[in-house]
């Protein structure tokens, strides 16, 4: 059960100050008690749909499956299109395969009012070696299963997640904005799950490449890089309403004036920008990609331990500028 945790201060003129923060409830010890699954480990319970993002997050290799619910009878509140609300009750899983073994499921699931701030509870389960069942694993666990897939403690969860509105990241107007399998934009619109349908969202600025690299720095950067960190000097998290400044001129990304911003010692032989037009070595968006270790300023800084080949788009955008 949740329970609000409270503390009090005897201020001035004995006025008794009392604060309280939403703890939500334990999260259920297996997987089979989450309410994905029906009967067994492959049959999806009713209401639970797929859906696949627009744009992935890369995870060194590994295949996932996605699938999400909402309450029955529920809406998304998207009065805000770029900052979707979920109702209490909403449920993601992630399921992450690596070198052929089924590792783990991660649950994310709003259990209290509000938009974030500690509603959420957030969790990965550890698959047997059998894959019949997978179990609680809030600590992490690293190289699970034989692999080199991590699985992330609860801190490890808000590190990302905590970039958005309202914790999830790939179901948004721009990331179910195509044409794919499972759940999409057209799909949430036409069964009446949106309070402010978004009938059609603006594409994408620029060519193939700038498309392509504004899609990667969005699911890869802008998890942190967005809108709700405000220490972070850049933003790579794209927006119906900014969309049509991204990208139409070399000094910009998602709208900011990249030659405002400081540059910076790279490997102490140069300065450089986040992005010197035709020169992808001369900028700190490139580089940082093509690092995996936290003392060299690695991006991202958690998650991976290996290089993304499909990071090679932001180097043809960048020479192409």
């Amino acid at each position: 059960m949740a329970h609000l945790v409270c503390s009090a201060a005897l201020g001035t003129l004995l006025v008794l100050s009392v604060g309280c923060s939403f703890v939500p409830p334990e999260a259920p010890a297996t997987l089979a008690e989450t309410g994905l699954y029906s009967d067994s480990a492959e049959t999806l319970a009713d209401g639970v749909v797929a859906f696949e993002p627009r744009w992935a997050l890369w995870s060194d290799t590994a295949s996932k499956n996605r699938w999400f619910q909402l309450p029955a009878g529920e809406m998304i509140d998207t009065s805000d299109p770029d900052g979707w609300v979920f109702p209490v009750g909403t449920k993601a899983w992630k399921e992450f395969t690596r070198d052929e073994v089924r590792v783990e499921t991660r649950l994310l699931e709003k259990v209290g009012p509000g938009d974030y701030d500690g509603e959420w509870r957030m969790v990965a389960y550890l698959w047997n070696d059998d894959q019949t069942a997978a179990v609680a694993q809030p600590e992490g666990l690293e190289d699970a299963s034989g692999t080199d897939h991590d699985l992330p403690d609860d801190d490890g969860c808000n590190t990302c997640h905590s970039g958005a509105a309202d914790v999830l990241l790939g179901i948004s107007a721009l990331q179910l904005d195509h044409a794919g399998d499972g759940v999409t934009l057209g799909s949430l619109t036409d069964a009446g799950r949106l309070s402010a349908p978004i009938s059609d969202p603006p594409d994408l600025p620029g060519d193939a490449d700038a498309q392509a690299a504004l899609g990667y720095l969005h699911a890869n950067c802008g998890n942190c890089h967005g809108p709700r960190n405000t220490l972070l000097p850049v933003r790579f998290w794209l927006t119906l309403d900014a969309l049509g400044t991204v990208a139409e001129t070399p000094a910009y990304v998602t709208g900011v004036d990249v030659g405002s911003v400081k540059t910076r010692p790279l490997e102490n032989t140069r300065a450089v920008v986040l992005i010197a037009p035709g020169d992808p070595d001369g900028s700190l968006v490139w580089v940082r990609t093509q690092r995996r270790s936290p003392e060299v300023g690695t991006m991202p800084p958690i998650g991976s331990e290996r290089l993304d080949p499909a990071a090679g788009v932001l180097a043809d955008w960048i020479t192409s500028l």
